[in-house]
């Protein structure tokens, strides 16, 4: 099985589009490639009412899975880079002062499911 997920949190204002960055390796402990997978889906849940779900959607693994690490301006952790980035629309966080958990759900081609869960508190942009 891939790597234990951590839960990599951040802030974003409410109704604004939250970007998520990861580097994420796959069963063989080498980093995660677009042809492991079969389906990349992924759910918003509001942890602030007992955790309904206010969205969820799917990404083509080509889209949001980078076969070489990303190294641009945007990471910023450190210098190896991510190999995973997807935007989820910001309609999914129109609450400000909430606290929401982005689960990602990686279905593979050959050793099951894996998760990668993300958690945003969302700030208010009018103060």
């Amino acid at each position: 099985m891939p790597t234990k997920a951590t839960i990599v949190t951040t802030t974003v204002w409410a109704g604004n589009n939250l970007i998520c960055l990861a580097r994420i390796l796959g069963d063989t402990g080498e980093y995660l490639l677009t042809t492991d997978l079969s389906s990349v889906t992924w759910q918003v849940l509001d942890l602030d009412n007992s955790k309904a779900v206010v969205g969820s959607g799917t990404f083509s693994p080509g889209s949001v899975v980078y076969n070489t690490l990303q190294t641009d301006n945007i990471w910023t952790k450190d210098e190896t880079g991510y190999n995973f980035k997807a935007t989820v629309p910001g309609a999914n966080f129109p609450l400000a002062e909430r606290r929401y958990r982005v689960v990602f759900s990686f279905v593979t081609v050959s050793w099951g499911t894996f998760k990668q869960p993300f958690e945003a508190f969302t700030g208010d942009p009018t103060g």
